[in-house]
């Protein structure tokens, strides 16, 4: 069977991952790309634009969305959209997949369940790298390790090779904060982001020698809150942490960063968010040698250590690959699946389809164990 599916914001850095990874994995679907405007850079795939703005509120752009059998979310950034392209699909009676690493709107995506449910409309939140991939990895060492584990700590290498939109860009910025998350005992927590005084030294597969790793925001210790809570779940580990590398950026960088009222003040995020990755390109693939971006899942079970990991040429290709193996593995279980909201969870029996999908996009996945003494 072909499906129809809509990449809202197919023209960006991250939606452009995806229509390649949908294209190989789904070469008999007929993709297309959504936005406000024609873009000014088409994204050298063949396919179609469609002018759509999830900001109008008018039939005509339900009319639009309700030919789609599936509409993927890669706006951005989430701290700023919030959930306006989901309560669109809603009242276009659309399944939509997004790839939001927003803690705030992630709860309010969870929110629109008994609206969802009432329009027979499925929602797929945190279908990105982190959440999405990495919560897929936690769960894969769950499996490993017989039952829940008690600590897992997600490690984020963004290598130099980024090609990201402004929206991914802003994204990152919103995601270094005075306070991180945490998950404990299946509610997410915030801690003190002590990037001088509590400085972690990770070492990542391939990566020759440890790299300094900051504290940072996720989107998925809110999500597991959400499924624990509304689905009874018991937590798939006791307590996660959240830090990541990014090559080109100083710590005082970071500390800036962290002290500045983004939301409040765009024009000087947008002249941040240039000077971010103009450091990020020329400074980073030098410092370290390695241009590739890597996630790391380490945890802890009951029956010792256990290590998982992907890596693959950027952190919006490990992105869009992941957000297109869901959208596949998706579209053949649609029927069994309930109307409602969803994230990567034990809700999800196909979960353990996505691997062979994302190694069919050439993104190397591993793990291994370490028994317990």
């Amino acid at each position: 069977m072909s499906h129809r599916i809509l990449i809202l914001g197919g023209t960006g850095g991250t939606g452009r991952k995806i229509v390649r990874a949908l294209q190989q994995l789904m070469p008999e679907a007929t993709i297309h790309t959504g936005g406000r405007s024609h873009p000014l850079q088409p994204t050298g795939y063949g396919v179609e634009h469609i002018n759509i703005d999830v900001c109008r509120d008018d039939q005509q752009q339900e009319k639009i969305l309700s030919g789609y059998d599936l509409v993927i979310l890669s706006l951005g950034p989430f701290t700023t959209i919030q959930t306006r392209a989901h309560e669109l699909c809603i009242r276009a009676g659309v399944d939509c997949l997004d790839v939001n690493d927003c803690p705030l709107a992630a709860r309010k995506i969870f929110k629109l369940a008994d609206t969802a449910s009432a329009a027979n409309v499925r929602i797929l939140t945190g279908m990105g790298l982190n959440p999405g991939m990495s919560t897929a990895l936690i769960h894969l060492l769950a499996g490993i390790s017989g039952g829940p584990i008690s600590e897992a700590h997600v490690r984020l290498f963004a290598g130099r090779n980024e090609p990201a939109g402004p929206a991914a860009t802003e994204t990152m910025i919103h995601g270094l904060r005075l306070q991180a998350c945490e998950l404990a005992d299946g509610r997410e927590i915030l801690v003190p982001a002590l990037d001088k005084s509590n400085l972690e030294q990770e070492t990542f597969p391939t990566l020759g020698k440890p790299v300094s790793a900051v504290q940072c925001f996720s989107a998925e210790a809110a999500l597991m809150e959400e499924e624990h809570t509304m689905g009874e779940l018991p937590p798939v580990a006791s307590r996660i942490t959240y830090r990541m590398h990014c090559e080109g950026m100083p710590l005082w960088i970071a500390g800036l960063l962290r002290t500045f009222p983004a939301e409040k003040y765009p024009a000087i995020t947008s002249f941040l968010t240039r000077l971010f990755y103009r450091l990020h390109e020329k400074g980073g693939g030098s410092a370290n040698g390695l241009s590739r971006s890597i996630l790391l899942v380490r945890a802890q079970g009951a029956s010792g250590s256990l290590y998982s990991f992907a890596t693959g040429e950027s952190t919006f290709g490990m992105t869009g690959a992941f957000a297109a193996a869901v959208a596949r593995e998706y579209l053949k279980a649609t029927a069994a699946m309930a109307p409602g909201v969803y994230s990567i969870s034990q809700r999800f029996p196909w979960i353990k389809n996505i691997p062979s999908s994302l190694e069919k996009l050439r993104l190397s996945l591993g793990y291994f164990k370490q028994e317990a003494l």
